[in-house]
């Protein structure tokens, strides 16, 4: 008989708490949750946060604060460059003549250029004349250095246009010979230099840079004579400089270059034939001053514009204006600065010149004019600009009628 095994009965399972979810039902979607599920010491993982989006990122105080720093160097840093870039391009001669980057030359007082022990033959004043009113023009100024309670030691030069007759009966014989025997002016006939161009008035402007063959003199310091002569200028011939211009920056215009209304050049006859070459090709625009500053851009030396180059457009300007003439930190005292300019030239377009006909509106539209706001002087308002002015110009028109007869 075969034998019989006994089954092993297992436990019954125990009964389970009211909380109990089988394995294989506690991720199903059909369970149904009581409150109990959410009691608060069950931990349940937050839902992750998304990004932020580009726009919202931009719009950080954190970028924001970013973007104002970066902008602000980037400002600051292109403001450096431009600044260095200009100087770097000024000192190559791209951006004006590179002299006016260097430091100005700075003259000896005028009594010390007189006790100087120097040979004072090879130094002379210059100018030139190539109508009558010019001629005019130039024996005043002459007439001015000869004048001066110390008297100019330097020669003086006048290039007259070559048809006028010294010995001759006419207006510029006359004048000439004064110059000659008043003056002790040196007279030298040259041709004109004339081009018929856009601008009338400076058509015969060429004739001036004919000074740089007069070879006879090593320093020639030539003079505008639609200007006056204040003081004389003798310290301009002793500055150490070997270039062959020295001349002030033109400091009314916008953009560096040098002004030929008072330059101290150099005559020779290898620069001069460079001068003659570029008045040839010289057309519509480019006159003595545009020539001086192409020619010489990376050989000239720069004498101060203050007290050597003062225009009388200078008065005209509002009281803020002033500061290209002025040293950095100066105040304009329009008496303080004629009483130490030493020329003046006549410059306030477009007024004509002080010799040309002039009406009273002309003036009354173009002088300066006196201050507004109720500033007062002594009393009165001021009106120190106008009143320098006027003096400028009444005392030309009255040295004219009396002292070069008869102009």
């Amino acid at each position: 008989m075969p034998k019989l095994h006994k089954r092993r009965i297992s436990n019954p399972p125990q009964p389970q708490d009211d909380g109990f979810v089988p394995d294989f039902l506690e991720n199903s979607p059909f369970l149904p949750l009581d409150s109990e599920d959410f009691k608060p010491d069950v931990q349940h993982h937050a839902q992750p946060v998304p990004p932020p989006s580009l726009k919202q990122v931009l719009k950080s105080r954190k970028v924001r604060n970013l973007v104002s720093v970066i902008v602000f160097l980037s400002i600051a840093f292109c403001l450096i460059w431009q600044i260095q870039k200009r100087q770097i391009i000024g000192k190559l001669g791209l951006n004006g003549p590179k002299c006016l980057y260097d430091p100005p030359l700075i003259p000896l007082t005028h009594d010390e250029a007189i006790l100087n022990t120097v040979d004072w033959t090879p130094y002379a004043y210059a100018t030139y004349a190539t109508d009558i009113e010019y001629l005019c023009n130039a024996v005043m100024l002459f007439e001015s250095i000869s004048k001066f309670e110390s008297p100019s030691p330097a020669g003086r030069i006048l290039m007259y246009a070559e048809n006028w007759r010294v010995e001759g009966q006419g207006k510029a014989g006359e004048l000439l010979r004064k110059a000659r025997d008043e003056f002790w002016v040196e007279l030298v006939p040259v041709k004109v230099q004339h081009k018929t161009l856009n601008y009338p008035k400076w058509q015969d402007s060429y004739t001036k840079l004919l000074a740089f063959n007069q070879t006879k003199y090593s320093r020639l310091l030539i003079l505008d004579s639609d200007a006056t002569i204040l003081q004389p200028m003798d310290e301009l011939f002793l500055l150490q400089s070997d270039a062959p211009v020295i001349a002030p920056r033109a400091y009314w215009l916008p953009h560096p270059l040098l002004t030929s209304h008072i330059v101290l050049v150099q005559p020779s006859s290898n620069t001069f034939a460079q001068v003659q070459q570029a008045i040839a090709k010289a057309g519509d625009g480019t006159y003595d001053m545009e020539i001086v500053n192409r020619l010489f851009s990376s050989s000239c030396s720069v004498f101060p514009h203050r007290h050597y180059a003062l225009l009388t457009g200078e008065f005209r300007k509002p009281r803020n204006g002033h500061y290209p003439y002025l040293n950095k930190g100066e105040i304009w005292d329009p008496e303080k600065e004629i009483w130490e300019a030493k020329y003046i030239h006549f410059s306030d377009y477009p007024l004509p010149k002080p010799w040309e006909e002039i009406t009273e509106k002309m003036v009354g539209e173009n002088e300066p004019k006196c201050s507004e706001g109720g500033k007062e002087r002594n009393g009165r308002e001021d009106c120190g600009d106008r009143d320098v002015w006027r003096k400028v110009y009444r005392s030309f028109r009255e040295r004219r009628k009396v002292s070069v007869t008869p102009c």
